[in-house]
């Protein structure tokens, strides 16, 4: 399943954005596995990374409440959210929850390094590391979020480059952005040819 996964990625690049979605279904269905529960697992993984994303945009989100809201109100919902977890530790989503998670969070864990790197070192700035990782957590939030475009592309460096606008230049943002796009893409291009390579595993091929 996971080299399912994998050939899938490259398919968002496609018009509509949705197509890595119907590619898994397309091979579930091959694997005999019922598109109830494909669809269950696709509606979870976009939900965990969006929390794993926000987690790390959590710098971001306290500065916006806190001058709309006020940090009371921020940390309230934190504290209520956390009774939920504690009140249905042993329930299946929970559990699923606390297996998954880790995995989106090293993600942005990683690609937040990547961003640091290239911001102070392949630009004359010097931003902390957790202000880079939220820039890129933020722009990719809106580039998942928003349908249409094929892996965000447009709408994630669009974003990025608005609210780094007080952090570093535009065109250094560009830059920037433009950097971190390649990597995972090269990255994504890289993990379809692994799955499809991987004939031991008996992947079926996505008609075209």
């Amino acid at each position: 399943l996971v080299y399912v996964y994998l050939q899938s990625l490259i398919y968002k690049y496609l018009p509509g954005n949705i197509f890595h979605y119907a590619s898994r279904q397309i091979v579930a269905k091959k694997l005999g596995i019922k598109h109830s529960t494909l669809l269950k697992s696709n509606l979870f993984e976009a939900i965990f990374l969006i929390l794993s994303a926000l987690i790390f945009s959590f710098a971001f989100i306290e500065q916006w409440v806190q001058e709309n809201i006020g940090i009371f109100g921020l940390y309230f919902c934190l504290f209520i959210f956390s009774i939920i977890l504690f009140l249905n530790r042993k329930s299946k989503i929970i559990e699923l929850t606390i297996y998954s998670m880790p995995y989106y969070i090293l993600y942005f864990f990683g690609i937040g390094i990547l961003c640091y790197y290239v911001i102070n070192h392949m630009t004359e700035n010097d931003i902390p590391y957790l202000q880079c990782v939220y820039l890129y957590s933020i722009s990719w939030i809106a580039g998942f979020v928003i349908p249409g475009a094929p892996g965000g592309i447009g709408v994630r460096e669009s974003v990025f480059v608005y609210i780094s606008d007080n952090v570093i230049s535009q065109p250094e943002a560009i830059f920037v952005i433009l950097i971190l796009r390649l990597s995972t893409t090269i990255g994504e291009v890289f993990s379809f040819i692994i799955a499809k390579l991987n004939k031991r595993h008996h992947i079926p091929e996505i008609p075209n």
